[in-house]
C-alpha cells in the first residue's frame, strides 16, 4: 500500500511539473515555458509567440546584454557562447535525391509571399557610448557550404523559374518597388563593390539618350587632357582597415580578396593625378580610396583622334593648321597649351598666351627628374610659340613650365622619340 502511494505521490508531481511547462489552451494551442501566458501561435516556445505565425520560438537563455556590458566595465568578462540559435535543425539521413533541413513554401499572398524571411540587427544599434569597444556583425542569411563534392557547392543558390521577369538574387541598399525590367540571374539596386576579379563575356553600360539630359558637346580639351595623363605600370598591393577588430589576436580586414595576385602587372593612371585633370570620373568608395571610370576617357579619346584626323587631313591638303583659341583665354590669363605634335621626332611647337600685364615670362624644360635643360625667355605678350628642334634634346619625356612673373602657370609633358 505505501508503494502505491508513493507512486501516485511521484506521479501526481511529475504532472505538476509537466503542466507548468507544458500548456495546453482551450482553443488548441500549445505553449512551452510560456508560464502563466497563454500561447497565440498553435506552437509557443520559451514566447506567447503571434497569432499570425504557426510556430513562435525564442532562444532567450543567454546573458542579457547590459548585463554582459556592465560586466565588461567593471574588468569582468563573463562567459557566453560564441552561438545562440533560435532554432537548430539537423538531417543527416541519406536520401537519393534532395535532403533539406527546413522546407519553407509560402504559395499565395496579395503583397509579398516570403519562402524564409530572416532579420538581424534590426532597429537594433550599439550606444555611441559603446562605440569602438564592440563591433558585432549582423547577417540577415549567413549560408556556408563546401566539400561536398567538386563544383556542385552553393553558399546561396537562388533560382528564377517561370516565364515572368524576374530575378534569381536581389540585392539593395534600398526598399525597391519597382518591377524588375526583365530575367536575370542576380539584379542589385544600389552601389555595388566587387572587390575582387570580375569575369564577365560583356560589359554594358546605361546610355540611352532618354535617360539623359543637359546634353552638350565635351567642353574639355581633349587633346591637352589625354595627353597630359600619366600612364604607369604597377602592382596591387594590400592594405589592413581600421577601426574594424579591438581583439589584438585577431587578423585585421584586408581591401583586397585573398585571391587577388599581387605579382601581376597592371597599367593604369593614379587616381589622384586623374583628379586634378579630371575630377567627375573619380570616385571614393566607403574606405575613403580612389577609383577611375576608365569608360568615361572614351570620348576624350575618341575626340583626340578626331582633332588629330583633323590636322593629318589639313596638312594632306596643305592647309595651316587652324587652332581655336579659348575665348576665355583672350582676356588677363596665362595660358600654356600641350606642344603639338607630341611625340615628335623632327621639331614640336609649345603654344602659350599672356595678358599685356604680363613682365617677364620664360619657358622652362626639365627632365623626368627635374633637373632643367633650358630656358626660353618670352619677350612679347599675346599668342605666342616656341618651336624646340629634336636636334636639341636626347630622345626621352620631358616636362616643360611657363613661369610668368614668378608664378607657374602650367606644366605639361612631351615626348621625343628618335
Amino acid at each position: 500500500m505505501k508503494k502505491i502511494f508513493l507512486l501516485s505521490a511521484i506521479l501526481l508531481m511529475s504532472a505538476g511539473y509537466a503542466s507548468s511547462q507544458l500548456k495546453v489552451a482551450s482553443d488548441g494551442k500549445v505553449g512551452i515555458a510560456v508560464g502563466t501566458s497563454a500561447p497565440l501561435s498553435n506552437l509557443s516556445v520559451n514566447t506567447v509567440g503571434d497569432s499570425t505565425a504557426a510556430v513562435s520560438i525564442e532562444r532567450n537563455g543567454s546573458m542579457d546584454m547590459w548585463e554582459y556590458i556592465s560586466n565588461v566595465i567593471q574588468g569582468n568578462y563573463p562567459y557566453i557562447s560564441s552561438t545562440n540559435y533560435g532554432v537548430k535543425v539537423f538531417t543527416d539521413k541519406f536520401t537519393s535525391q534532395t535532403s533539406a533541413a527546413i522546407y519553407a513554401n509560402s504559395k499565395f499572398a496579395l503583397e509579398k509571399s516570403i519562402g524564409i524571411k530572416a532579420e538581424a540587427g534590426i532597429a537594433t544599434a550599439i550606444p555611441s557610448m559603446y562605440s569602438g569597444i564592440f563591433f558585432p556583425k549582423a547577417y540577415g542569411v549567413y549560408a556556408t557550404a563546401g566539400n561536398l563534392t567538386n563544383g556542385y557547392n552553393y553558399g546561396v543558390y537562388g533560382l528564377l523559374t517561370g516565364s515572368n521577369n524576374g530575378t534569381g538574387i536581389f540585392g539593395g541598399i534600398s526598399e525597391y518597388n519597382s518591377a524588375i525590367p526583365g530575367k536575370y540571374a542576380g539584379y542589385f539596386y544600389g552601389q555595388t563593390n566587387v572587390n575582387g576579379n570580375l569575369n564577365t563575356i560583356s560589359l554594358i553600360n546605361s546610355s540611352d539618350e532618354r535617360l539623359k539630359t543637359n546634353i552638350a558637346p565635351i567642353k574639355q580639351e581633349a587633346l591637352s587632357a589625354i595627353g597630359r595623363l600619366n600612364p604607369v605600370q604597377y602592382n596591387w598591393q594590400q592594405i589592413e582597415l581600421e577601426g574594424e577588430v579591438n581583439d589584438s589576436t585577431k587578423e585585421k580586414p584586408q581591401y583586397f580578396s585573398p585571391d587577388i595576385d599581387f605579382e601581376q602587372l597592371h597599367y593604369g593612371f593614379l587616381a589622384q593625378e586623374v583628379r586634378e585633370l579630371l575630377p567627375n570620373i573619380v570616385n571614393e568608395d566607403g574606405n575613403g580610396f580612389l577609383g577611375i571610370n576608365y569608360q568615361e576617357i572614351i570620348p576624350l579619346l575618341v575626340m583626340a583622334i578626331q582633332d588629330l584626323q583633323h590636322q593629318v587631313e589639313s596638312l594632306q591638303a596643305g592647309e595651316p593648321i587652324k587652332r581655336q583659341m579659348p575665348k576665355d583665354n583672350l582676356s588677363d590669363e596665362a595660358v600654356l597649351y600641350q606642344n603639338e605634335p607630341n611625340p615628335f621626332d623632327v621639331a614640336t611647337e609649345i603654344r602659350y598666351f599672356l595678358p599685356a600685364n604680363m613682365q617677364n615670362s620664360a619657358i622652362y624644360i626639365y627632365d623626368m627628374n627635374g633637373t632643367q635643360i633650358s630656358k626660353h625667355t618670352i619677350s612679347q605678350t599675346g599668342d605666342g610659340a616656341l618651336t624646340i628642334q629634336a636636334n636639341e634634346l636626347q630622345a626621352g619625356m620631358y616636362l616643360y613650365s611657363l613661369i610668368a612673373d614668378g608664378q607657374v602657370i602650367d606644366t605639361k609633358r612631351m615626348i621625343l622619340t628618335k
